[in-house]
């Protein structure tokens, strides 16, 4: 997966980035095909930010989350994300169970 990361209003830490990156490794066993994630981290006077953006089999899913503390923040944000693609694997096997096969019917019924 290929990640960006993006600091606003401060600089990154070492720590905060590998536990960026190791969240975003969470999202994995929901999903293989994530082609890309940005990630961005701003702090507003109190406030810390976290917004992530994926992309997943030509689709954008986005989650943002505010909080206290940045790591908490990034943690929210990621149970959102696995959330949204919890029910986007969902609505993909419902449409493909949903499908019928072209013949399959017998006639007479």
């Amino acid at each position: 997966m290929d990640l960006t990361l993006t600091f606003r209003h401060f600089e990154g830490s070492n720590s905060l980035k590998d536990h960026a990156e190791k969240s975003l490794n969470r999202l994995e066993k929901f999903c293989d095909n994530i082609q890309g994630a940005h990630m961005i981290l701003d702090i507003e006077k109190h406030r810390n930010l976290v917004e992530i953006t994926v992309n997943v089999y030509g689709q954008t899913l986005k989650a943002m989350n505010e909080a206290n503390d940045m790591y908490v923040s990034i943690d929210g944000a990621i149970d959102k994300l696995e959330g949204q693609l919890k029910k986007y694997n969902n609505k993909l096997k419902s449409h493909r169970r949903s499908k019928k096969i072209p013949g399959s019917m017998v006639e007479g019924e």
